[in-house]
């Protein structure tokens, strides 16, 4: 068995029935495995070199869409596919803004082209 020590940790009451329910249904053994299991998840998500994790709530369609994706055997769960996702938009985000950035760099090679064309003919200002 895992050396463990013994740790008191005072809730306001409204907490500790939410926590209680939420031990009910979803079926953890009992409150204190679920703290822990919380606890446990916090420390994972913060320890240095760890990727970040980002929680996510959509929309029950799109969880549904994401099942048959799973189901379809496309994707192995959840995660695989919201990466995926993220970092299409993001490629795509980053395509669209470099056409802009190039477009409006386009544009104001032209103007200063009108500019030094209209301003300094023969040294004088038109």
């Amino acid at each position: 068995m895992t050396n463990m020590e013994k740790l008191t940790v005072r809730f306001p009451v409204d907490l500790l029935e939410d926590l209680q329910d939420i031990v009910l249904r979803k079926g953890y053994r009992n409150l204190s495995d679920a703290i822990r299991y919380a606890v446990v998840e916090f420390v994972e998500r913060n320890r240095p070199g760890k990727p970040r994790v980002i929680e996510v709530e959509l929309p029950d369609g799109i969880i549904a869409m994401m099942k048959d994706l799973i189901d379809m055997k496309l994707y192995t769960d959840y995660n695989s596919i919201v990466e995926r996702a993220v970092e299409v938009f993001i490629e795509t985000r980053i395509k669209e803004i470099r056409e802009y950035l190039n477009e409006v760099d386009e544009i104001k090679l032209q103007i200063l082209k009108r500019i030094a064309t209209n301003t300094y003919h023969d040294g004088k200002n038109r």
